[in-house]
């Protein structure tokens, strides 16, 4: 059976369009992961209870992958869609010493990362924006868009969806 990709370019513009969208309309944005899980459509859940720090968000998607384990439901691809900060370490003094929550320097970012179960493609996206006053919001250039790319080790990206396919293929054995 030939399936279709949620790391396509066509996949993750669409997500990111509705992700503007809701943006726009609701002034926050609820973090979502998208699996493509067997034959099925891809899985798409909304992350209402989305932890803070790094090392929750690591046990939060580790959650997630062992639940889905634990269905016998191996996960092929994922793309996370959250809100964050972003600060440009070249343009921002002591950028790696604070949180970029904190940063004076700091601008918000929609972040779309996404990858395979083998870690051999990638999707990254992450388009900036600022708020006016009124809360309406302008978009800014992506300044990063890769899209269904091979992943070699100089553009591998370590980060809360290693975890959720760590725990997703742990103890699977074959035979």
């Amino acid at each position: 059976m030939n399936r279709v990709s949620i790391l396509t370019k066509e996949m993750t513009e669409q997500l990111i369009k509705v992700a503007r969208e809701n943006l726009e309309k609701d002034g926050f944005l609820v973090p979502v992961l998208l699996l493509a899980v067997g034959v099925k459509a891809p899985l798409l859940l909304l992350l209402r209870d989305f932890p803070n720090t790094p090392e929750q968000k690591q046990a939060y998607f580790a959650k997630i992958g062992t639940q889905f384990r634990r269905l016998d439901q191996h996960i092929r691809e994922a793309v996370s869609l959250t809100e964050g900060w972003m600060v440009l370490a070249q343009q921002a003094p002591a950028a790696m010493r604070i949180q970029p929550s904190q940063h004076p320097c700091r601008q918000e970012v929609l972040v779309l990362i996404g990858r395979d179960a083998a870690n051999t493609r990638s999707t990254k996206v992450i388009q900036p924006f600022t708020r006016e006053r009124t809360n309406k919001l302008t978009w800014s250039k992506p300044i990063m868009t890769v899209y269904n790319e091979p992943v070699q080790q100089e553009n591998r990206v370590q980060g809360v969806l290693d975890d959720l396919f760590e725990a997703n293929q742990r103890f699977v054995t074959s035979g």
